[in-house]
């Protein structure tokens, strides 16, 4: 259903005003046949933001779903969404390739509760705290590898090495250096796959990535079922609760490593490419490591929290580069959000973090330009907060 919401014709105020006046809402233009492509091949991952929402809070689509672009409205609906009247609203193919027991896929919300109780344990500073040696342990090995090859392309070699720190070090599986390179490439196949249409091709990336996925469930329940499956770990705590078989546990153990897995290649990927165009920020950047973690010493959470300049380097990389462009949802009945015209039952929502960005006045007249320093003002520090 594609119920439209009236638009409202109050004044729009400034980016982040908290009031609670109605907010304008823009009719976006129907995408020609040029963008309806681009948008299926993925050229223009932002383009909700820079074609639909063009600086606006609230945008209809041509189809009638309402892009959200304001952080007031985000900050007070996603939270209590589930209380409110809103579940997820992924395309049929995102639903197939992560499973119908997902945590991002589920419109249950007990069992979205319960599940994500149990994959937030991987979080937990104590646990993060555990991890941190082996994982500095396998960047290092990589690292080393890297030296000896003299030249590699980064995107490719990251996407072992981070399913290597996923499996092996989040979710405690030891799987062997043999495994982790073939289901890397395994899970890259599926992870491809993501496309909004099936197409019907046997060897479209969507039926690719099924195929895929047909061998990662396997390996993975092969683990589940493994008498040496570290106790206490998450794989071991979806094992203990839904059984080794269950779609359970696969389907989480799936979206768990999809959740680390393109995010953090891409984050690092281009935190590289912007740091080899910005020499200042790259001394900066080494210096600050150079100081609170230097070459040989074992990183901490405190260390960590300690790079200032690297963490605003890395905000700077996922501002202009959303790798979860927006989040899809559907109310499930009449919704009243103080600074959003009336919206319908059955009417298709999505939040648009590019569009939240582009808004912020932090950014404003440098939306494209890459400067961490701005992380670490003061007067930027209630917008940024959002993110």
């Amino acid at each position: 259903m594609s119920a439209r919401p009236p638009t409202s014709s109050a004044a729009q105020g400034p980016a982040g005003d908290a009031s609670n006046e109605k907010q304008p809402v823009r009719e976006a233009p129907k995408l020609n046949p040029l963008q309806i492509l681009g948008q299926l091949f993925d050229t223009n991952p932002n383009w909700i933001a820079t074609e639909s929402l063009e600086g606006c809070p609230f945008a209809h689509s041509s189809n009638g779903t309402l892009y959200i672009a304001d952080a007031p409205t985000v900050k007070q609906w996603m939270p209590q969404e589930w209380q409110l009247g809103t579940v997820t609203n992924w395309p049929n193919t995102i639903g197939r390739l992560l499973g119908a027991e997902a945590l991002a896929v589920t419109r249950d919300a007990q069992k979205h509760g319960v599940l994500r109780e149990v994959l937030q344990l991987m979080l937990q500073d104590g646990q993060v705290e555990r991890m941190l040696p082996g994982i500095q342990a396998t960047v290092e090995r990589y690292m080393a590898e890297w030296a000896k090859k003299g030249r590699v392309t980064f995107y490719d070699e990251a996407l072992t090495m981070v399913f290597d720190v996923l499996i092996n070090q989040a979710m405690q599986l030891n799987w062997s250096d043999d495994d982790i390179k073939k289901y890397a490439g395994i899970f890259e196949t599926w992870n491809q796959g993501f496309t909004v249409v099936a197409g019907p091709l046997p060897w479209s990336r969507f039926n690719g990535g099924m195929r895929a996925r047909k061998e990662l469930i396997a390996r993975l329940r092969q683990s589940l079922n493994d008498s040496a499956l570290t106790p206490g770990s998450m794989p071991a705590k979806l094992r203990d609760a839904y059984g080794a078989d269950s779609d359970v546990c696969t389907d989480n153990l799936i979206m768990v490593v999809f959740a680390g897995f393109e995010t953090t290649c891409s984050l690092v990927t281009g935190l590289l490419w912007h740091l080899s165009r910005n020499s200042d920020a790259l001394q900066k950047l080494r210096a600050e490591q150079g100081q609170v973690a230097p070459v040989g010493a074992a990183l901490t959470l405190a260390s960590l929290g300690a790079m200032r300049y690297t963490q605003g380097a890395m905000g700077e990389v996922l501002r202009l580069s959303q790798i979860v462009s927006g989040v899809p949802r559907q109310a499930t009945k009449a919704l009243d959000l103080p600074r959003v015209p009336a919206i319908p039952s059955g009417c298709p929502l999505s939040v648009s973090w590019g569009g939240m960005s582009l808004q912020d006045p932090a950014v404003k007249g440098e939306e494209k330009v890459f400067r961490p320093e701005r992380w670490m003002e003061p007067a930027n520090a209630a917008s940024l907060a959002d993110y």
